[in-house]
């Protein structure tokens, strides 16, 4: 079941027009640069990428990087019951909770349809989704390039080589590596075929806390 924020007119309107006034960038950046290098410049805007990411982790707080450092308003949509959110955790990335905005739905598409007739979200996660059938991906596609959206598509598991979404710009796993205490991004179409290490080490990990 959706949240109730989303059926709020008022709350509607008002995300709509604030974010009319935002000048949005040709891409998102994360402000980590070796990651903002590694993936060309950062994510094109009006863009669908689709990330692998098994829970358990910690690989969620890679995507928040982006929500910090573009401030957008931003709909996270949870289709994982279990899922849950931890503000203060957020909020020490950077994260602009006052245009953040969460719910748990379990047919993201079909229910939520219109967060993608307009750009009231120039940013939109859709997080472990049951289900997303050939024609609702074919229809935000459509939306997000009409409306210059981009939408980052969190799988829970790895994204395979052989079967996957074709609508997607970019296909990334991301994987945790114990030994060397990092998270690796192997990215499997529309970027480079190469891996990247993130280190637990580096400096822009050290204000994460655990989430």
């Amino acid at each position: 079941m959706c949240g109730s924020f989303f059926d709020s007119k008022y709350l509607k309107s008002h995300i709509k027009k604030a974010s009319e006034l935002e000048s949005l960038p040709h891409r998102l950046l994360s402000g980590v640069t070796s990651l903002d290098q590694w993936l060309e410049g950062g994510l094109q805007r009006g863009s669908l990428s689709e990330w692998g990411m098994p829970h358990g982790q910690e690989a969620r707080r890679i995507l928040l990087r982006f929500l910090a450092e573009n401030d957008l308003f931003t709909l996270w949509v949870y289709g994982h019951e279990q899922s849950q959110v931890y503000p203060p955790a957020w909020v020490s990335l950077g994260v602009n909770l006052e245009k953040t905005f969460f719910v748990h739905c379990d047919q993201p598409i079909k229910k939520l349809r219109p967060v993608f007739t307009d750009n009231a979200f120039p940013l939109v996660v859709i997080d472990s989704p049951k289900k997303l059938s050939k024609g609702e991906l074919a229809f935000v596609s459509h939306q997000l390039r009409k409306n210059q959206q981009t939408l980052l598509l969190v799988r829970n598991f790895y994204l395979s080589r052989k079967k996957g979404n074709p609508l997607s710009s970019l296909r990334i796993n991301v994987s945790w590596q114990p030994c060397s205490q990092s998270h690796q991004l192997h990215c499997l179409k529309g970027g480079p075929q190469t891996h990247l290490n993130l280190s637990l080490n580096d400096s822009f990990e050290k204000k994460w806390t655990k989430l």
